[in-house]
């Protein structure tokens, strides 16, 4: 009796000692073979690895599209977390505010934007209106700023500087 338990307790042991390997050392897709209790569980593990790739690929297309989406806009877009640290900006962003991506991740906008009107706008926080804005360089600025997602805002920038040329 005393032979089995010990028989029985380092056949799981060498099943556990297999499943660490893959899961931590081994980068094949396809855990090792198991038998009686662990053939269950191993294909299990399996299955939920092969879900997860799924809906990491999916995510990732996901993602593909929203920024082709949002290069395609006709406004310059700038995705910034509450403080205005950016974390993401669209090419027409870059153009028109003179950000840089990916060199300017992570940088405060205020730092970046350096305009007394533009900084009063994000510290006052009150968005319910747009913010007209004259660039150094003589563009105008139709700068729209409102919440995007938990602590994140999204500012929507569009060059209005052919309305006022004409008017």
């Amino acid at each position: 009796m005393l032979a089995s338990v010990t028989g029985l307790l380092i056949w799981h042991f060498w099943n556990l000692l297999r499943l660490s390997w893959w899961l931590w050392v081994d980068r094949s897709m396809t855990p090792p073979p198991g038998r009686g209790s662990w053939e269950p569980l191993l294909y299990g593990l399996h299955q939920m690895q092969l879900r997860n790739k799924k809906r990491r690929r999916e995510l990732g297309n996901l993602i593909k599209r929203f920024r082709s989406g949002a290069e395609s806009l006709p406004d310059a877009v700038v995705l910034t977390t509450e403080e205005g640290g950016i974390f993401w900006c669209n090419g027409l962003a870059q153009q028109i505010l003179g950000l840089r991506w990916p060199e300017d991740n992570g940088q405060n906008i205020l730092n970046l934007l350096r305009y007394p009107e533009f900084t009063q706008y994000l510290k006052t926080r009150d968005f319910s209106r747009p913010l007209n804005l004259v660039l150094n360089t003589g563009r105008h600025l139709e700068i729209r700023v409102m919440p995007y997602t938990h602590k994140q805002l999204l500012m929507v920038a569009r060059d209005v500087t052919q309305m006022h040329i004409v008017s």
